[in-house]
């Protein structure tokens, strides 16, 4: 999203002339980190962020984008606690949407995990629960089509219950299952299966990129 890359790219040259200004060179990294971020946003995509089918980031992503990670990590967490909403809420049968969860947090019955964050690893124990798909996506941006049309087309006659999730469980986490909810045919058009999302999940929203990229992809 456009707002994403002028953050990042403000914030980075910033540190690059705080940088200059007081000789103090360590501060090219966390600008370093941030331009990456603002390059990914600006159409390059979450490649650039390193994070692997696995959940975890690789190892180069780790040293580039440490700043950026712990930055978002301490956000994310501040997030959740004064949060009040809850982790997750059920969608539908066998649909689960929310946010990135601990083990204990997770329905019993869930047997498959999705996990959309490009920004966030996955904890190792959550993806031991059943099977783990990943799909890393830019935080209010639409995914690689090609690789939603696969992952939707393996959740379509999935036989247990799914766990939908993003950071805080109200954007990529709701495209994603509306997408499902239509594939299903438990909803006709994207509206209406962000109504029946939203009912269970009020806060959920979806950007405008990601209307576009739901009516663009024409999923029945």
């Amino acid at each position: 999203e456009q707002m994403f890359f002028i953050v990042f790219a403000i914030l980075s040259c910033y540190l690059i002339a705080l940088a200059i200004w007081m000789h103090v060179w360590i501060m090219l990294w966390p600008a370093l980190s941030f331009a990456l971020v603002a390059i990914a946003y600006a159409g390059v995509g979450p490649s650039l962020l390193g994070k692997q089918i696995n959940g975890r980031f690789a190892w180069w992503a780790l040293i580039l984008l440490f700043p950026y990670l712990l930055l978002i990590w301490l956000l994310w967490h501040l997030t959740r606690l004064l949060n009040r909403e809850g982790c997750c809420n059920q969608v539908a049968s066998g649909i689960w949407i929310g946010r990135r969860a601990a083990v204990s947090e997770i329905p019993s019955d869930v047997n498959a995990i999705v996990d959309l964050t490009s920004e966030l690893y996955e904890p190792r124990g959550v993806t031991q629960i059943g099977r783990y798909f990943c799909l890393p996506t830019l935080d209010g941006m639409p995914p690689d089509e090609k690789r939603f049309r696969e992952l939707i087309e393996e959740l379509k006659d999935w036989q247990g219950t799914i766990y939908i999730h993003c950071a805080v469980g109200h954007g990529r986490s709701a495209m994603l299952t509306v997408a499902l909810l239509m594939i299903r045919g438990l909803a006709s058009n994207p509206s209406a299966a962000m109504k029946i999302v939203k009912a269970a999940r009020q806060r959920a929203r979806l950007k405008k990129a990601q209307r576009h990229f739901l009516k663009q992809c024409e999923i029945s």
